[in-house]
């Protein structure tokens, strides 16, 4: 066996004797390696029985399906592991690239999300995904397949070995939602399917309720030998700022670690629109400095293009990588990256310093992730309150721990300022901070500490109550969920991922002045995500720009048809229909994918959509 932390040889071992996993490791600590190195060491003993004409079967599934929060991790997980997909093949003569890429043109491994649909049936062995696409091919509405061939994917499912990441980041709905979705599937798949369920940040109470509802076997790090090796002597240290996040501030801590080696710096807000401006603000500050041409600067957010958002994720990972730092110290070039949550997870980059804008604990802490990530190094996170004064503002009477306390407002103001935290929930991220200045208060002068164990109890405190109330939850609402389930599986009903899923799905826009010629693979053209919410708003805007177009903006739709018989090609079909003055708001709220004219969309590979 490869050489494994301790606790990566017990995710394998329980696997191997038929259990499946609750894990809880540190971030940058090798989860992904921990849930996927059996299932590649049980393809290759299986290539290596059947090469020999020996009988055997396998120990894990032969399929796996790796479902994650967010699409570019999808992506980031697909580009690490493809040179081991190869490798594996031609030592093996697994014959992977034969039987599935040449015969059915899908990849191994392959990515299947809105974006990137390479393997809508689930036929890859290997299928990183979105969490909403696993769900909807198992409650058998798949999102990028007709209702004739859903029960397709309800196989594909069933029938793999599944990996769950990061589970604190899947949707939370009033009714369901994915992580309660989630959790209903795994037990009606209980003695068919084994799975591993992980994220770095699992309260302790929530590890223990899981690995009893779901009978699986927990695996955490708690020995501090194992958790030395993990951690490879890093250390970073938290605060929380008086300030507003502005550029000037920004500036300042970026100089004093550019001083002591580790001249890196990343900024994490909590909207793209937030990162656009921090983003523009750091660079005209820098261009009046006359500092611009020697600061290397970069903004990241979903709303690139594939290749631009691949080509800035790949440029980062070149610049931030493991290469880049040397005994805990930064070789390359001052550097500021902007980004939003898409760096919260899967990228492989660190910095000296980390400024965020306050979110939850367990999102914090994910983002801390990308600060002091290698051996050596020691970095700095700093944590801004979204009611904090800016320059030059009053501070009206506010200490630093009552930046979030609103109760003596009018309610107006509390709903104005409770907007400021969104798209998280204001109760959730005051907590965080309380907890957060408590430590600093008693800590005196000296630097607040962030490591695995201190992670892990401000998790318990934040998150620990939540966690149980979505258990205990569950447990009363479980029966209704499965019902749900077992309705869609009967059905196919193309609307039950609004409750199983996510309630308010992103929705993929297409700039494209011609949609109606694209009729199939309309997921080659590269989307933006956005909120309905965000197009409704500019829906009156869109109109009256647009009055001499023709159109404004264009859903697609399933062309459910019937096929001539003579036609045997595997492609779905789709149309584009007007959005009407009259529905917009449902056609736009439950669209497959959205057209908009150049004319009212503009893309930019320095901004983004």
């Amino acid at each position: 066996m490869e050489q494994l932390y301790r606790y990566q040889r017990r995710v394998y071992d329980a696997l191997m004797r038929g259990r499946s996993v609750i894990l809880q490791a540190p971030t940058g600590g090798g989860k992904t390696r921990a849930a996927l190195y059996p299932f590649l060491e049980n393809l290759e003993r299986y290539g290596l029985h059947q090469k020999a004409s020996v009988s055997a079967e396998a120990l894990l599934p032969l399929t796996c399906r790796y479902a994650v929060p967010m699409r570019v991790l999808a992506s980031q997980f697909e580009q690490e592991y493809r040179d081991c997909i190869t490798t594996l093949d031609k030592r093996r003569d697994l014959r992977l690239r034969e039987r599935y890429t040449d015969a059915l043109g899908v990849p191994v491994p392959a990515i299947q999300t809105g974006e990137t649909p390479d393997d809508p049936r689930f036929e890859s062995p290997l299928t990183f995904c979105t969490i909403d696409q696993l769900l909807s091919s198992f409650i058998g509405s798949p999102y990028a397949l007709g209702g004739r061939q859903a029960n397709l994917n309800v196989g594909a499912v069933v029938g793999s070995y599944l990996v769950l990441d990061e589970f604190h980041l899947y949707p939370l709905e009033k009714g369901a939602g994915a992580r309660k979705t989630t959790l209903a599937m795994l037990r009606l798949l209980s003695g068919f399917s084994r799975f591993v369920l992980m994220t770095a940040t699992f309260s302790s109470r929530l590890l223990d309720e899981l690995g009893v509802l779901l009978d699986a076997e927990v695996v955490r790090v708690t020995d501090g030998d194992e958790l030395a090796e993990i951690m490879g002597d890093r250390m970073r240290t938290v605060q929380v700022s008086p300030d507003a996040l502005s550029a000037e501030g920004i500036l300042l801590a970026h100089t004093a670690a550019c001083a002591r080696g580790a001249g890196a710096s990343l900024v994490v807000c909590n909207t793209v629109a937030q990162a656009q401006s921090i983003y523009a603000q750091l660079r005209d500050a820098l261009a009046a400095r006359e500092e611009l041409a020697s600061t290397r600067l970069q903004l990241l957010h979903s709303r690139f293009t594939t290749s631009d958002r691949q080509a800035k994720r790949e440029r980062l990972e070149q610049w931030l990588g493991k290469d880049a730092w040397v005994d805990g110290r930064y070789t390359g070039a001052s550097t500021i990256v902007v980004a939003t949550q898409v760096v919260e997870v899967g990228l492989n980059i660190s910095v000296g310093t980390l400024h965020t804008e306050l979110a939850p604990a367990n999102s914090i802490i994910q983002r801390a992730g990308r600060c002091a990530r290698f051996v050596g190094q020691r970095g700095d996170v700093i944590i801004y309150h979204p009611l904090a004064p800016r320059a030059g503002e009053p501070e009206v009477g506010r200490s630093l721990a009552d930046f979030g306390t609103l109760a003596d407002e009018e309610p107006a103001a509390q709903k104005k300022a409770g907007a400021l935290y969104l798209p998280y929930d204001r109760e959730m991220c005051e907590a965080t901070w309380r907890e957060l200045v408590r430590r600093a208060q008693q800590g005196g002068d000296t630097p607040l500490a962030l490591g695995f164990a201190d992670e892990q109890a401000l998790i318990d405190v934040v998150h620990a109550d939540a966690d149980a109330a979505m258990i205990a939850d569950f447990r009363v609402s479980g029966e209704q969920t499965l019902h749900r389930i077992k309705e869609s599986l009967r059905t196919h009903e193309p609307g039950a991922g609004t409750e199983l899923i996510r309630d308010v799905a992103n929705v993929q826009v297409i700039i494209h002045d011609d949609p109606e010629s694209i009729t199939t693979r309309p997921w080659d053209w590269d989307a933006f995500s956005l909120r309905p919410s965000t197009l409704l708003k500019h829906w009156d805007e869109l109109c009256k720009r647009g009055e001499t177009l023709g159109w404004v903006m264009m859903n697609m739709e399933p062309d459910s048809s019937p096929r001539d018989e003579r036609d045997n090609s595997r492609e779905p079909r789709y149309l584009w229909r007007r959005v009407s003055q009259e529905a917009h708001g449902a056609q736009i709220s439950l669209a497959l994918r959205l057209a908009l004219p150049s004319a009212l969309a503009t893309y930019d590979a320095e901004l983004g959509f």
